[in-house]
């Protein structure tokens, strides 16, 4: 009787887990295009350094890359990325 509530107190804390995990990857592709907005903007309006540039088009293509990633995987599980 123990081993099945442990096996079940087990089975809610992944799922809680994977639920704070979705919501991470749920948040990769508006931050992304975000941070990317103000790279651009910043490269038009303010003088930062080439670095500092590259540096948010870097982050920025990471989090979008890992976003797009998040929608191609939901749509091979057949699941809906944002609910």
């Amino acid at each position: 009787m123990k081993i099945n509530s442990n096996k079940a107190d087990l089975d809610k804390k992944r799922e809680e887990e994977k639920g704070k995990l979705r919501r991470k990857f749920q948040m990769c592709l508006p931050l992304g295009f975000l941070v990317l907005l103000l790279a651009l903007l910043c490269k038009q309006f303010a003088y930062l350094s080439d670095f500092t540039i590259g540096f948010l088009e870097g982050i920025a293509i990471a989090l979008l890359v890992a976003g797009v990633g998040y929608l191609i995987w939901c749509r091979v599980k057949k699941e809906k990325p944002f609910e």
